[in-house]
């Protein structure tokens, strides 16, 4: 039997915004990189292809993590928050897709606990992994608080939960050091799931200066 064509996309797609994003949300064309995305999964989806949107790939020594400490500097505000997903967690996502029976769908895949770029940079010199590296200048004292991901629609779909539940519980476990508290934040998360859905109602006018939904 011929699997599921499976594209993996990625979160850029929903552009650089402040709202909790799901499978159904806007979709911004905004920069080139989004529009080439955009226009890679809509060619998907004339083949009956499922698309996986992922969010920012990891594991030890790859990921955002490395080029900030390695930059020393970065253009961004610390306090913007960034989505991720292990490499392992990806993987295992891609072949609940290819294995399913429905095609043509768009999941929405992420770990479970979205971080600051402090946070993750923090959390990358708590592992032990990065001797002698600090926290990076972080130039921008303003910027936009960022997207957060919600992938409980696709984990449903998939039949799939991310084994590596954050990049901090992550990077702490190979530094020896306590995850209570990632736990603690990922059920404060989900406790407050349903208010954060409010910000990505669709309403009149939300796709004036869009070229895509």
């Amino acid at each position: 039997m011929i699997g599921n064509l499976v594209f993996t996309s990625s979160t850029v797609v929903y552009g650089d915004q402040s709202n909790t994003v799901n499978e159904a949300f806007r979709l911004d064309s905004r920069s080139n990189r989004a529009t080439n995305m955009i226009n890679a999964e809509e060619a998907i989806g004339t083949r009956e292809g499922s698309i996986l949107r992922l969010a920012g790939l990891y594991n030890e020594m790859r990921g955002p993590h490395t080029y900030w400490l390695k930059a020393g500097e970065v253009s961004s505000n610390a306090d913007g928050i960034v989505n991720m997903l292990h490499y392992e967690d990806a993987a295992a996502a891609a072949i609940a897709a290819i294995k399913c029976n429905e095609r043509g769908k768009v999941y929405l895949v992420c770990d479970d606990l979205s971080l600051s770029r402090m946070e993750i940079c923090e959390a990358a010199l708590e592992s032990g992994l990065f001797p002698g590296a600090s926290i990076p200048k972080f130039q921008s004292l303003y910027g936009a608080r960022g997207k957060i991901c919600d992938s409980s629609v696709s984990r449903k779909l998939l039949n799939w939960t991310p084994k590596h539940k954050s990049f901090r519980s992550f990077m702490r476990k190979i530094g020896g050091l306590e995850t209570s508290e990632d736990e603690e934040r990922e059920r404060e998360k989900e406790s407050g799931k349903e208010e954060e859905k409010t910000s990505g109602l669709w309403l009149p006018g939300d796709d004036l200066g869009f070229e895509s939904l």
